[in-house]
């Protein structure tokens, strides 16, 4: 009700200047992409080409924004409403209208999968099998692309979906799916469920404006899963698999019918795997008695690249894990700004993860890291910081400078980098690759040509163009056999020549 005041409020004082629309009249719908990680493209009108995000670009009515397998985003319209959308998904802008308690904003979901935040009034979102909507909070849909099916989650608030066979209306803690009809037939009617814990996990992993719900809509779900098992009643219209007239009548519900036909096996997105920091992990959330356990936690360094390393950890819990963390920093026991990456499960409870995130350091230094979980009920558990001192191959004396790529001949790269050291260098290797980041071949030997400055020319095979991309990175090894590092991640340049013997 809070909500709803300060948005009627926030109308009031808009329409006295503008002019309130009337039932019916569009009200101009934008959309601000707020943030962004991986691949995702936008269309910002429906006129527009898709080009690549930028933070703040803006998305007008028909506007749309696609993402690929790395790709998620989060748009604020200009509703107040927001949306998050999940890794391979297609959807738009439709409209804005009045309605009886606040504004009614329509999305088209063409496949993949969003989550909505709804600020007030009503959503609406088309799908190639039905419409899904919410009154009220939180709601996520899924379509999946090869398939047809729809799967909508209510995690608070009213939500519905209808299709040509029937309409459904349900509450937290529910769910419902839109089964696509068979060629000349009509589609099942709507399907109706509980919520899995996978689900509640999911909204956990994924939407941080949904943590400081979750604790009542846990003993929302444990409610149902005691009072009201499996099917829930639905209404919907008599003509159900029957075939297709030569013109297709508007259905109308007619009486209340509990639906005996047993739901397909439900289909959701697990929660991403983050192979960087998340743009947004989730927030705290109180401890319960302490529901996870942790097991064979380590840490291993790269034996070559001290940029990189393995966190592993074994974590059990009753409630089921819905997702775990970790978070490091270097010489900070308290690791009070930790970086935060998500851990991948890979079976029987063991959850790991390889970054190129760590902060760079030197023999001496500390790595300081914990592991969080949550659980399928939204409890955070938090072990006990351990550490890892760098190896003595860590040691970063060498000082790189002067970095230069020329170009003898059309084949061939020259690279030069000047290096000191109080202890004195004694070799320097070059380690590169054509379009690739992960270095596959040794590093090969530069020439100490004068001073502090070392240079190897290298002969790349045929056929390159100007359109290829050449990673690098320096080794340095001092007479105390410590070793350096220049290039994690590896520099990049675009190669000038045209090498095609």
């Amino acid at each position: 009700m809070k909500k709803q005041s300060l948005l009627l409020l926030g109308f009031l004082l808009i329409f006295t200047a503008c002019g309130a629309p009337t039932e019916g009249q569009a009200v101009d719908l934008s959309a601000e992409l707020m943030e962004f990680s991986g691949g995702v493209e936008l269309r910002q009108a429906a006129e527009g080409d898709f080009a690549p995000a930028q933070l703040g670009m803006k998305l007008e009515s028909g506007g749309a924004l696609r993402t690929d397998g790395s790709g998620r985003a989060r748009l604020d319209l200009s509703s107040g409403t927001i949306i998050r959308v999940a890794p391979s998904s297609f959807f738009s802008l439709e409209s804005n209208t009045p309605a009886d308690d606040g504004l009614l904003t329509r999305l088209q979901l063409e496949f993949g999968q969003i989550f909505i935040v709804l600020q007030g009034g009503q959503a609406e979102v088309d799908t190639p099998s039905g419409l899904a909507t919410v009154r009220g909070s939180y709601m996520m849909v899924f379509s999946d692309p090869e398939t047809g099916q729809v799967y909508v989650t209510c995690l608070e608030g009213n939500c519905g979906v209808k299709n040509e066979s029937g309409t459904l209306e349900f509450q937290a803690g529910q769910a419902a799916m839109l089964i696509p009809a068979e060629a000349g037939q009509l589609p099942l009617p709507p399907q109706g469920i509980l919520m899995s814990e996978e689900d509640f996990a999911e909204w956990l992993s994924s939407i941080p404006e949904a943590v400081e719900i979750l604790p009542v809509a846990s003993q929302t779900l444990s409610a149902l899963q005691t009072n009201q098992p499996g099917l829930f009643a639905i209404l919907t219209s008599t003509a159900t698999a029957t075939p297709l007239p030569t013109s297709t009548p508007t259905l109308e519900p007619t009486a209340t019918a509990t639906n005996t036909i047993a739901p397909p096996p439900i289909i959701f997105l697990p929660p991403p795997t983050a192979t960087k920091t998340p743009d947004f992990s989730p927030a705290p959330t109180p401890a319960d008695s302490g529901p996870a356990i942790f097991s064979s936690v380590s840490f291993v360094f790269d034996e070559v690249l001290c940029g990189l390393g393995v966190f592993e950890a074994i974590v059990t819990d009753p409630d089921g894990i819905g997702s775990v963390y970790v978070g490091f920093e270097k010489n900070n026991q308290s690791v009070t700004t930790p970086v935060y990456v998500q851990m991948s499960e890979e079976g029987q409870s063991i959850y790991t993860i390889s970054t190129a995130t760590l902060p760079a350091g030197a023999y001496g230094d500390t790595l300081f890291y914990f592991i969080k979980a949550y659980d399928s009920n939204g409890y955070l558990t938090i072990d006990t910081v351990l550490s890892e001192p760098y190896p003595e191959a860590c040691d970063s004396p060498s000082s790189f400078s002067n970095r230069t790529v020329s170009y003898p001949t059309d084949c061939q790269v020259t690279f030069t980098v000047d290096v000191t050291d109080p202890e004195t260098v004694t070799d320097v290797f070059l380690r590169h690759e054509l379009n690739s980041p992960i270095f596959q071949s040794q590093g090969l030997p530069m020439n100490n040509v004068i001073g502090d400055t070392w240079e190897v020319t290298i002969s790349l095979i045929a056929p390159v163009t100007g359109s290829d991309v050449i990673h690098y990175a320096f080794e340095a090894y001092d007479n105390a056999s410590y070793i350096a590092i220049d290039g994690v991640p590896p520099y990049t340049v675009n190669y000038a020549g045209a090498c095609n013997p």
